[in-house]
C-alpha cells in the first residue's frame, strides 16, 4: 500500500476517499461534493479522488470550484482497466452516491481491497454493503454521509472492524459462490 501510494504520489498525511466511476449526471456527483465539503470542513487530511471520465466532466469540474474545495479533489480521468486496482489499493475509503445503479461492482472491487464503503440507499450500490458491517448506507442526507466518513477516518478500531468486514463478505461475490447459488437453483 505505502508503495502504490508513493507511486501515485499520494502523501502519507493524506486520507483518500475514492470514486471509481463514469462522471455523469445519473451518479449523483453534486451530493458527493456537498458531503465532502462538510467532511473536509472538519477533517484538513481528507482528499477525494476520481477514477473515471464522462459526458458530465466539465460540469462536474466546474461543482467542485463552486463548492470551494477544487485543491482536495484530484480528477484522475480515464486509466486502463489495469491500473485501476492501484487506486483502489492506494484509497482509505470507498465512497459512492449514484442511486442509479443496478449492480455495484465498483464497491465489490473496492470490498477486496479492505476498502469500506459510504453509499446512498436505494441502488444495486447500495445492495453490497451491509450497514455497520463493510460500510455504511446513508439516505440522501449529506450531512449523514460525512458524519459517516469522519467517523470511519476517526475511529481505527471501525475501521479495522468494517475493512476486515469488506473483504470478509465480498467472498460471497466470487465466482465460486456465485456457481454455488446457479447450481442450487
Amino acid at each position: 500500500r505505502a508503495e502504490v501510494r508513493a507511486r501515485l504520489g499520494i502523501p502519507p498525511d493524506h486520507r483518500i476517499l475514492l470514486y471509481v466511476g463514469r462522471l455523469a449526471r445519473e451518479k449523483n456527483l453534486g451530493f458527493l461534493f456537498d458531503a465532502c465539503t462538510l467532511a473536509f470542513a472538519e477533517d484538513p487530511s481528507l482528499r477525494l479522488w476520481l477514477v473515471g471520465d464522462g459526458p458530465a466532466r466539465l460540469e462536474t469540474a466546474a461543482l467542485v470550484r463552486k463548492a470551494g474545495i477544487g485543491d482536495r479533489v484530484h480528477f484522475v480521468g480515464e486509466v486502463a482497466r489495469s491500473e485501476v486496482d492501484l487506486y483502489y489499493a492506494a484509497a482509505d475509503l470507498f465512497v459512492f452516491s449514484s442511486i442509479s445503479e443496478t449492480q455495484g461492482l465498483v464497491v465489490q472491487e473496492a470490498h477486496t481491497y479492505g476498502l469500506p464503503a459510504v453509499v446512498v440507499g436505494g441502488g444495486g450500490a447500495s445492495a453490497g454493503v451491509e450497514h455497520g458491517e463493510n460500510g455504511f448506507v446513508v439516505r440522501l442526507e449529506a450531512r449523514e454521509f460525512a458524519d459517516h466518513v469522519l467517523d470511519l477516518v476517526r475511529d481505527e478500531a471501525l475501521y479495522a472492524r468494517l475493512s476486515e468486514g469488506a473483504v470478509r463478505l465480498v467472498r460471497r461475490y466470487g465466482s465460486e459462490a456465485v456457481a454455488d447459488r446457479v447450481a442450487a437453483v
